[in-house]
C-alpha cells in the first residue's frame, strides 16, 4: 500500500510542476508580446503644427517686427 501512495504523490507532483512550467512560459510569452507592441501615434496636420508653435509671438507681433 505504501508503494501505491508514493506513486500517487509523485504523479501529483509532476502534474503541479508541469502546470507551473506552463504558466511560467505563458507569462514570458505575454511579456515578450507586450514589448514588441509599440504605441501608434496619429496626428492630424493642425495638431502637428501646434508642436512647432513656441507661443512667444503672435501674428500681430511678427508684423511689427518685420516693419
Amino acid at each position: 500500500m505504501g508503494c501505491k501512495l508514493e506513486w500517487v504523490r509523485e504523479f501529483g507532483r509532476r502534474k503541479w510542476r508541469r502546470m507551473l512550467w506552463k504558466m511560467r512560459a505563458e507569462m514570458k510569452r505575454g511579456i515578450k508580446k507586450a514589448r514588441k507592441r509599440r504605441p501608434m501615434f496619429h496626428y492630424d496636420p493642425s495638431s502637428y503644427a501646434l508642436n512647432f508653435d513656441d507661443g512667444c509671438c503672435s501674428q500681430r507681433d511678427s508684423k511689427m517686427l518685420s516693419a
